[in-house]
C-alpha cells in the first residue's frame, strides 16, 4: 500500500470511530497534475469536507493561498 492509501485507509477508519462531536482535520501538501508546486488542502471530517487552501513550492520558496 502507498503512504497516500494508507492516510485515506486512516482517515476511513476515523470516520468510522468518531462522532459529530469530534471534528477532526488533516492538512495536506502534494503533488498533481499542475506544473506548479503542490496542492495545499485541509479536509475536514465527519462529513468528508476537503477545503482547496492554495499551493506552494515543494521547497518553501513561494505559496500562493486561495482567499
Amino acid at each position: 500500500m502507498t503512504l497516500p492509501g494508507a492516510l485515506r485507509q486512516q482517515a476511513a477508519s476515523c470516520d468510522r470511530l468518531g462522532s459529530p462531536f469530534m471534528a477532526r482535520l488533516l492538512t495536506r501538501a502534494g503533488a498533481d497534475h499542475w506544473p506548479a508546486g503542490s496542492a495545499l488542502t485541509l479536509r475536514l471530517w465527519p462529513g468528508d469536507l476537503t477545503i482547496e487552501l492554495g499551493r506552494a513550492d515543494f521547497h518553501g520558496r513561494w505559496v500562493r493561498w486561495n482567499a
